[in-house]
């Protein structure tokens, strides 16, 4: 940080801006891990967010925004650099016209609480982001999906602040998404707002919309972590172990043995099926390397899931992630965001 505490203290005071000294990250994040964010900033309007961007610009004065911290890990000690959390943006206003829904969103809004305000209105389009935990802000950055609900396609338009403070659109087209990304991480724009469009074709009715939704989270359960802390997927991938077959022989043997025993398993000994995925991930993490971790873990319910299995710190997980980036020769792309070299 390289202006005076004091100083942007008093700044702060004076614009009426929330925040909270010596926030201790492991009380906030979903993995549960992490040092003392030094100033947690809360700004509650987007004239309060283009005031605090454009202070911090004109004072030289590095600054990080901040989610849910549903799929990041940071670096243990004190972070100094102000840390901005858009949460208190979280309006939702909605109207229907020509049959279609009509949502203008704070980026602060959860996506599971955006996800259930359609699913209510009983219009489709959302039912498979129920299980993802970030922010609104955060899903379009990292062009959020799942379950063939994916978040940019009724997305119209997104209002957006530069490290200028100026305020913008971008329409779905310029935002150029892709799998797993947006033009927002080269430019570095910070989502204030979003709008989105659901047409009167996806109006089923909230008794549909809902089975829908229930049917995908009982789907997900099977296969996804829901005991411990983690931060969701560790690699954007449909497919870890195909992926992790492309590597090496060793894993690509692995796949295809897996392949077989699945089958046979499934059909024949359908009972214990958790154990076996149990058992095939054990294979993987010794493999891997990923079996001498005490803090820290992969899930028994699928290889691509970091856990906390107790009061690990974040260096220990940081080691885990960077071992397994290591050992698929880094050709999977992380989805779980490291912040080790903060100030």
């Amino acid at each position: 940080m390289n202006i005076n505490p004091q100083k942007l203290i008093n700044w702060l005071k004076d614009n009426s801006i929330h925040y909270e000294e010596n926030l201790e990250i492991k009380y906030r994040s979903w993995i549960k891990a992490g040092g003392i964010i030094k100033f947690y900033i809360n700004p509650d309007s987007k004239e309060q967010c283009q005031k605090l961007i454009l202070y911090f610009s004109q004072n030289n004065c590095e600054f990080y925004v901040l989610g849910n911290m549903s799929n990041i890990i940071i670096r243990d000690g004190s972070i100094y650099t102000p840390i901005i959390n858009l949460s208190k943006l979280n309006n939702i206003d909605d109207s229907i016209s020509n049959g279609s829904l009509k949502l203008k969103i704070g980026c602060g809004v959860s996506i599971p609480k955006f996800a259930k305000f359609v699913i209510n209105k009983g219009y489709s389009g959302t039912e498979g982001l129920l299980g993802i935990p970030g922010s609104l802000g955060g899903g379009i950055y990292m062009n959020s999906s799942s379950y063939e609900s994916y978040i940019s396609k009724y997305l119209i338009s997104v209002n957006v602040i530069d490290k200028k403070g100026k305020s913008f659109y971008l329409s779905n087209s310029e935002l150029n998404f892709s799998w797993r990304k947006s033009i927002l991480h080269e430019k570095k724009f910070i989502v204030c707002s979003c709008e989105f469009a659901f047409p009167k074709k996806n109006n089923l009715g909230i008794k549909k919309t809902k089975i829908n939704a229930f049917n995908i989270m009982n789907h997900r359960r099977k296969f996804q972590e829901d005991i411990y802390p983690n931060l969701g997927s560790i690699f954007a991938t449909k497919n870890i172990y195909k992926d992790l077959s492309k590597v090496s022989l060793s894993f690509y043997l692995l796949f295809i043995v897996n392949k077989i025993f699945s089958i046979i398993v499934f059909n024949f000994f359908k009972s214990k099926i958790k154990n076996y995925r149990k058992l095939v991930i054990s294979v993987y993490k010794i493999l891997l390397g990923l079996d001498k971790f005490k803090g820290f873990s992969v899930s028994d319910k699928t290889l691509n899931c970091l856990i906390n299995k107790g009061e690990g710190r974040s260096s220990e997980a940081i080691t885990l992630l960077e071992l397994f980036d290591q050992k698929t020769k880094y050709k999977l792309k992380m989805e779980n965001i490291i912040l080790n070299k903060i100030n």
